[in-house]
Order: C-alpha cells, then sequence, then structure tokens
C-alpha cells in the first residue's frame, strides 16, 4: 500500500531511439508490443523500464540527457491503428506499470514530425497480435502530441505506443518523450478512509513520514510514550465468520516507535477493542489472538510515538485473520433401533486455532419421550489448540413394547469457544421402531332382517400404539342397492395414542314392501394408517327379507267356455311384490276332454319382471265335434314357480259346455206281455233303444218294481241294472227278467220296468212301462166236506165243513144258508134254527171253512128229517163254481 504523501512525483522520461549500424533502415527491439520485454539491444531508457517496471524507479533516470533519434521502427504485425488517426507508420512502444493509483502525462515536445501518441491495456504476451483496448488517443494539428490526467491503478499494465503517420517516416526525424506521474492522496491517512485490507492474510509496506493525525483520532490506551502519537495509518476489515486475528509491525524499521490497536464502532465514538505498544524504542508491535465477530467492522491504527519520528520510516503492517472452525454433526441425521446406544459425532471443520470448546444436549422438539423412550444427556467437547479432530458423544436408547411410529430424539450442540457452529446446529437421532403394528379386525359377517334400522358392525384394534392409528371403511356392492335396501356409508376411524376401544359402524337400512332374496352389502376396510388389517375384509352384511313371497294363482277358477269359442283365455294373477322376476309353468292336461279331440294342449312360462304385479294370460285353443257329450273338463296346473309360491287356486279345470242335444233313452217295444206258461222259469226280454249314438259315455240305470206282480212269486226281482253306450255305440240294450210259473189262479198281473238316472242323456216315454203276465191257472172248487152230514136230535148242533180246491191269488168267499127239507124252521115244533152267511179264503190259503147249524130237540118221535143246504141237493151243498170274479156267491 502507498501511503498519503503531501508533495507531488514528476517523472520525465526522456529516451533515444537507437539507430540501427546500418544507418538508413533499423529494427529497434521496442517497435513491436511483444518484443518490449526483450531489450538487450535496446538503450538503457527500454532496460530501466521493463526490468523495473515501476514509473518511480524510473523517473531518477528520466533525468539523464539522452540522444535523439529518428523514428525508424516499424509497425508490428497485426496492431490496429488509433481512432484518433488514419493509418499510423513507424511505431516505439513504452511499458508503465505503476504501484499506486494516481494520473499520467504523456507529452511529446521536439519532434519534426506529424506524431501520435496512444495509451493500450490487454496488450501482453500474444494479444497484441490481437485487438487490445485502445484507452487514450491523441493527434493533434502539429507535429507534438500530448494525453493529460490519464487515470492509472496501481499494478496494472499500460502501454504507451508513440508512432507516426503513414508518409511522415523521414528517418532523421527526432522527438521527446515525456511521462510524469502523480499519486493519488491515499485513503487510509484517517479513520473514515481506513482501507479493507486485501485478504485475510496481508502485509502491507508503507512509508508513513507523510502520513498526518486527523482531529478527533481516539488516543490508544498502551501508549507509554509522554509525548502521544503521530503519523497514523488507517486499516480495516470485516469478517463474514468469527475468528481471530493476528496484527504484527515485525519487519519495520527500527529508528521509529509503532503503536498497535483495534477499534470498533463508528470513527466518531470508536472503542478500542485491543492495544500494543512495544515499550520500547525500535521494537515492534503485535496483537495477536484478538477473537472477532462476523460482520463487524473493525478498524486497525498504526501510529508512530511521537518522540520518535524520522524523516522515511518503513512501514511493514502483517494481518492474519484465522476464522473459527466450523462445528458440525458428522453422519448425522442418525437412525438406530429401538434399543442400545448412538454415538453422535461433532467434527470441525479444521484444527482449533484456540482452545475450542462446544456443549452438547438433548433437547426438547422431537417426538421421542425423554425417561421412556431415551435418557437425557447433555456434557461439553473440548479441543486443544491444533486439534482438530471428531469428538463424539452417546445417547442411551430404550425399547418398550408398543408399536409407535420412528421417534426422534432432537440434540443440539451450543455454547461453542473459539469455534462456529454450523447452521445445522441440531440434528436428530431416528428411533425406529421394532414392534410389529397393532392389528384391525372387523367383526364377522352379519345376517340382519330388512326390517331393523340399523346394522352395527365393530372395528377391534389389537395391542399398542403411541400414535394416531386410523382406518377408512365403506361399503361396497353387493347384491342389496344403496339407497333403496340401505344407505351407503364411508368414513374414518380414529383412535388416539392409548385408546384401543373397538369403534362402531353403523349402516342404516331401508326397509320395503317387496319380496326379494337375501341381499349382501360388504363392508372394507381400507388405508390403515398405523395399523395393518387382518381377519376376514371385507366382511358381508346379509339382509333377509321380511316380505312375503308373491303368490300366483289363477284368477277365474274355474273357467267355463262353451264348445264353439274357439280359445279359452285363461287369467294368472301374481299377487304381492317381488324385487327379482317371477316365473310359473303352466299346463293343460286331460280331465273329461281330451286333446287333441276337445282341445289343444297347451304349456308355457308366465314371467313377472321385478315389481311387476299385473295378470298374465295364456289361450287354449277349443276344438268343435258333432257328438253330443257331457260337459268336459280340461284340468290346468300351475308349476315350477320361481321366486313366487303357489297361491290358491294353483290348479283348476276349464269346462267346456257341449252344445249339442244329449241322446233320448226308452223302451223299444213297450209295454210288454207274456203268458204265464208251464216251464219252470221264462224270461222277458226288455229292450231300451237310444235315439243316437253318443260321444261321450252315456248310461241309464233299468230297475224292476212290483206292480200287481211280487217278485220272488210271479217274478225274479232284477237289481238295477246300468246299460251303458260308449262313444258311437247307437245299439239298443236289453234286460232279461226272470218269471215266475205258480200253480194258483190268479188274475194277469203286472211288473213294473223303470230307467232312470240318466247320464249324459234324457229319457223318453213311456217310463215306466210294464210287463204283464198273462195266468194260466184254473179257478178253485169249493164243496162240502163228506155229505151227507147226520147228527142226533139230542145233539146241540151240527157241524157243516166246506173245502176248496186248489189255489188262488185272491180272495176266495162262498156265501151258504139252510133251507127246510124235511126238518123245518118253522111251526110249532121247530126242528133247527136257519144259518147262513161267507165263508172266504185269502189268496193262496186252501184250509177247509165250516158252520154251525142249531138243532132243536122234541119230544115227538119223528122220522128222520133233512135240512137242505143251497145249493139243494141231498146231503150236501150245492154251490155255483168259483168265478174269475174275486167273491163267490153261494146259490
Amino acid at each position: 500500500m502507498r501511503l498519503h504523501r503531501s508533495n507531488t512525483l514528476k517523472v520525465l522520461a526522456v529516451l533515444a531511439l537507437a539507430r540501427a549500424a546500418q544507418g538508413d533502415h533499423f529494427v529497434d527491439g521496442t517497435d513491436n508490443c511483444i518484443d518490449l520485454l526483450d531489450c538487450s539491444h535496446a538503450d538503457p531508457p527500454c532496460l530501466f523500464l521493463t526490468q523495473q517496471n515501476t514509473i518511480e524507479r524510473i523517473a531518477s533516470h528520466f533525468g539523464l540527457p539522452g540522444p535523439t533519434e529518428d523514428l525508424a521502427c516499424e509497425i508490428g504485425l497485426g496492431m490496429a491503428d488509433e481512432s484518433c488517426a488514419g493509418d499510423t507508420g513507424k511505431t516505439q512502444w513504452y511499458r508503465l506499470v505503476p504501484t499506486q493509483n494516481g494520473v499520467v502525462d504523456v507529452t511529446l515536445t521536439n519532434c519534426t514530425f506529424n506524431s501520435v501518441v496512444s495509451i493500450w491495456d490487454d496488450c501482453y504476451g500474444n494479444l497484441c497480435k490481437g485487438d487490445p483496448d485502445e484507452l487514450a488517443c491523441s493527434n493533434p494539428s502539429g507535429n507534438n502530441s500530448a494525453i493529460s490526467n490519464f487515470s492509472v491503478q496501481a499494478f496494472t499494465d499500460y502501454w504507451v505506443k508513440v508512432a507516426g503517420l503513414v508518409g511522415q517516416d523521414d528517418f532523421n526525424t527526432a522527438c521527446t518523450v515525456h511521462i510524469s506521474f502523480d499519486p493519488e492522496e491515499p485513503p487510509n491517512d484517517n479513520c473514515v478512509n481506513s482501507e479493507l485490507f486485501p485478504s485475510a492474510n496481508a502485509t502491507i509496506t508503507d512509508d508513513i513520514t507523510t502520513a498526518t493525525i486527523e482531529a478527533g483520532e481516539p488516543q490508544e490506551t498502551c501508549d507509554d510514550g509522554d509525548n502521544g502519537v503521530s503519523q497514523s495509518v488507517w486499516c480495516s476489515f470485516q469478517p463474514t465468520v468469527p475468528g481471530v486475528v493476528n496484527l504484527d509491525t515485525n519487519g519495520s524499521r527500527t529508528n521509529w516507535d509503532p503503536v498497535l490497536s483495534v477499534f470498533t464502532g463508528s470513527c466518531g465514538s470508536p472503542t478500542q477493542v485491543a492495544c500494543d505498544d512495544d515499550s520500547g524504542d525500535g521494537f515492534n508491535a503485535a496483537i495477536i489472538d484478538l477473537p472477532v465477530n462476523a460482520f463487524t467492522f473493525y478498524r486497525v491504527k498504526v501510529a508512530n510515538d511521537d518522540a520518535e519520528q524520522d524523516n522515511d520510516p518503513d512501514l511493514q503492517l502483517h494481518f492474519l485473520f484465522q476464522p473459527y472452525p466450523t462445528l458440525s454433526f458428522t453422519g448425522a441425521p442418525y437412525t438406530h433401533s429401538e434399543s442400545g446406544s448412538q454415538t453422535v459425532t461433532v467434527t470441525p471443520s479444521g484444527p482449533a486455532v484456540v482452545p475450542m470448546s462446544v456443549d452438547y444436549a438433548t433437547v426438547a422438539g422431537g417426538t421421542a419421550t425423554p425417561g421412556t423412550d431415551f435418557n437425557s444427556t447433555s456434557g461439553t467437547l473440548n479441543w486443544a489448540v491444533g486439534d482438530g479432530a471428531a469428538k463424539s458423544f452417546s445417547v442411551t436408547i430404550l425399547a418398550d413394547t408398543c408399536d409407535e411410529s420412528d421417534e426422534t430424539i432432537r440434540v443440539r450442540i451450543s455454547n461453542a469457544v473459539g469455534a462456529v457452529i454450523d447452521i445445522t446446529h441440531t440434528t436428530t437421532i431416528n428411533i425406529t421402531d421394532n414392534d410389529a403394528p397393532p392389528t384391525l379386525t372387523l367383526s364377522p359377517s352379519a345376517s340382519v332382517s330388512e326390517s331393523a334400522a340399523n346394522a352395527t358392525f365393530q372395528v377391534n384394534l389389537s395391542g399398542c400404539s403411541t400414535q394416531t392409528v386410523s382406518v377408512d371403511y365403506l361399503t361396497g356392492a353387493g347384491t342389496a342397492a344403496g339407497g333403496q335396501d340401505y344407505t351407503p356409508v364411508d368414513g374414518t376411524l380414529t383412535w388416539v395414542p392409548g385408546d384401543t376401544s373397538p369403534k362402531s359402524i353403523v349402516i342404516p337400512l331401508l326397509d320395503d314392501e317387496c319380496d326379494e332374496p337375501t341381499q349382501t352389502v360388504p363392508l372394507l376396510l381400507t388405508d390403515p394408517i398405523n395399523a395393518t388389517i387382518g381377519g376376514t375384509n371385507p366382511v358381508t352384511l346379509s339382509l333377509t327379507d321380511d316380505d312375503d313371497v308373491p303368490s300366483v294363482a289363477f284368477t277365474s277358477a274355474p273357467y267355463v267356455i262353451g264348445e264353439t269359442s274357439g280359445t279359452a283365455e285363461i287369467t294368472v294373477t301374481l299377487t304381492g311384490c317381488s324385487s327379482q322376476q317371477a316365473r310359473v309353468n303352466y299346463a293343460t292336461s286331460n280331465g273329461t276332454a281330451t286333446a287333441p279331440g276337445d282341445y289343444t294342449a297347451t304349456s308355457g312360462t308366465l314371467t313377472w319382471n321385478p315389481g311387476e304385479t299385473g295378470p298374465r294370460t295364456f289361450t287354449i285353443p277349443i276344438n268343435v265335434d258333432a257328438f253330443n257329450e257331457a260337459n268336459e273338463t280340461v284340468n290346468l296346473t300351475l308349476s315350477n314357480n320361481v321366486n313366487c309360491t303357489l297361491g290358491t287356486p294353483s290348479t283348476t279345470t276349464l269346462t267346456i259346455t257341449d252344445d249339442d242335444p244329449p241322446p233320448v233313452v226308452s223302451f223299444s217295444g213297450a209295454p210288454y206281455t207274456h203268458a204265464e206258461l208251464g216251464f219252470p222259469s221264462i224270461f222277458q226280454t226288455v229292450t231300451v233303444r237310444i235315439s243316437a249314438a253318443p260321444g261321450i259315455t252315456t248310461r241309464v240305470t233299468v230297475a224292476t218294481s212290483n206292480g200287481t206282480a211280487r217278485a220272488g212269486e210271479d217274478y225274479t226281482a232284477t237289481a238295477p241294472t246300468i246299460l251303458t253306450w260308449n262313444p258311437g255305440d247307437g245299439a239298443n240294450k236289453t234286460i232279461n227278467v226272470p218269471l215266475l210259473l205258480d200253480n194258483c189262479d190268479e188274475p194277469n198281473e203286472t211288473i213294473n220296468v223303470t230307467l232312470s238316472n240318466p247320464v249324459n242323456c234324457t229319457i223318453g216315454a213311456p217310463n215306466p212301462t210294464t210287463i204283464t203276465i198273462t195266468d194260466n191257472d184254473d179257478p178253485p172248487v169249493v164243496s162240502f166236506i163228506d155229505p151227507p152230514f147226520l147228527v142226533a136230535e139230542s145233539d146241540d148242533q151240527a157241524n157243516v165243513k166246506v173245502g176248496i180246491s186248489g189255489c188262488s191269488s185272491q180272495s176266495t168267499s162262498v156265501r151258504f144258508a139252510t133251507s127246510d127239507g124235511t126238518a123245518t124252521r118253522f111251526g110249532t115244533s121247530p126242528d133247527y134254527r136257519l144259518a147262513s152267511g161267507i165263508l172266504a179264503w185269502a189268496p193262496g190259503e186252501t184250509d177247509s171253512k165250516g158252520f154251525d147249524v142249531l138243532i132243536l130237540a122234541d119230544i115227538c118221535e119223528e122220522p128222520n128229517e133233512t135240512v137242505k143246504r143251497h145249493p139243494q141237493f141231498a146231503g150236501q151243498l150245492h154251490h155255483r163254481p168259483c168265478q174269475s170274479h174275486p167273491r163267490h156267491h153261494p146259490q
């Protein structure tokens, strides 16, 4: 660093151009920027310029008289012309390297040609063949050119080019180059203008002679001189990290007494933080291991003890900044299982520059619990100067039996001494859990009536967990319809740490009026957090139906239709609601009607889609015939019912009413007459005819009954006999009535024959009819038995016997009476009393009958007397023969 001076240094460079030995044409070593460094053949000005490289060193030689030479160098290849002139010819180059900032003047005098002067940079090495940067240029109308007040920077290379315009290349031309340098006021003469150290390790060399003391500068507390200080120089630095600073003035001249001090704060009210005086003349001051903070502005003052002034003292100020090592965790963050101990390592970025230490501790902020998951730890790590090794401490981790999330222990380093803590002054130890997560289990599948309000399932949590457990649930797609059979649900169940109680899932149920099968609703657990799902998942909720199964039945059973109707329409009704398709098969079968003669057999399936309840019909073709027949039936049957029951009736009949008149059944040849022949038995054939052949089986019952004839006496009774005509049979039917022969006189007798119980027919006239039996026996004879009758007069009465010969089937009678013979019933001495009356025989009776005649006795002797009987013949009754009428009257 160049210290501020109170005067200005003027530099005059008088450079002579060397001529070649041949005279007219020569090549000078400085005619090209590239050859400027090789000055072995050049005059001393070039040598001085290139070897010393500083203007102030050249200045002592610039005052020497030098030759004036022609400007005879060639233009270097590839060089651009100056912007202030046209094409230039011969060139001469000079190099300037100032050691501090300042102002340069370049002036050409005594030039006998039209000269051009310019200043360039970026022209070193091969770059000169390229395009260097022109910084300044002068081409006046006269021969002499000048560049004034050109600012230069310390330690920067500049090249000055002196050239002549093309056409001005006389070999006898001459020119003197004047270069003067005026250094700038140094910036570090007072506190406000203190110059910042260029690096962390720097040496400042300066001449303190012209330095001054500004008004208000602070007084060093360590100055042991009696006269204070003078000639101060200020420097400054601002560390970006904390560390220590070493300052010393070693190497400075020993004929002055430096005082070294460090301040913070503003220049108006600085605070001294360090100060050193060598405590003797000619000694150097030093401040060692001064702690400094990051981003604090420090000002260093180097002053001279007032008693030790020197006109030309040299100063060397050595500045060394050593940043504190940065302490950081190595291998962090850490992961360890749920037992044992974790080693935590702290590593410095470099060796300790001063004794170094840092505190460590487990601190709040992690998720692990001290005393439960780990043991709290704290302490201090220490490093000696120069020690850059890593240091470690351990944290004990405690095991438990609860499932938990990975937990963290927060570890912090703090209170660093002689070190900087990395921005990550905390780290974590991640404790990985070694316990299995708890298991979530749904209660088993269940069956619930649809009439229930809700169905509830339990979700159980097994095991211990120190973290929040949750699981989502939802009802899925089963056979039950959401919104119709139940209300779909979804949600999340949550267990806070320590909670193991079961949680409920409630599914609202919706009742309906329709029969339906058992329907299912799957319930699913999904997306568990901090747990696993075990057991059966999903489970099934079965909804059992509480509605009656709909029934199918014939609507208007039994059905009746005329034979000529063509078709019969049969209606079947579904009663009740069903949520599924209901089906039933229908079929016809022969009753009394037969297929295909009377009807066409029919079968099929009737279907009701879910929710439908309307009637369904099917038709049966009816066939017409010409036969009379009874009403016939077709059996109708419902079967193979699906999703319904068979109601009442599920079987019925279709009656086909006949349209043909029934045939007439009657006796043929009636009434009948048959003689009572003398044979042991005989039959009377009774014929029954039908008016037309029937279309169906026709029957009639024939039976005999007593008329005047008696069964068992006159004929053998015939049990009721059924006469049958099969379809198409029109023949007569007969029965034989056995007749019995007897020996009794009797009148003609009749047997009744009757038709009854007609089936599929009517009975025509006559009905009933008769069989007349004509008798073939003589009437019986009535006569006195053993006449004449003799009685004594002394007998009171005489008994007269009358007998009957033969059998009669009817009542027989005879009138009897007495009349006078020789005996009389009149006079004074009657012989007898009159006797008269009727003797009767019942039908079939053959016993004799008698009557008495009262005898009257007298005292007179008289001859035997006779009493006549009617009819009159001696000794017997005379009567006429029996007639065919029921009674006989004696004469």
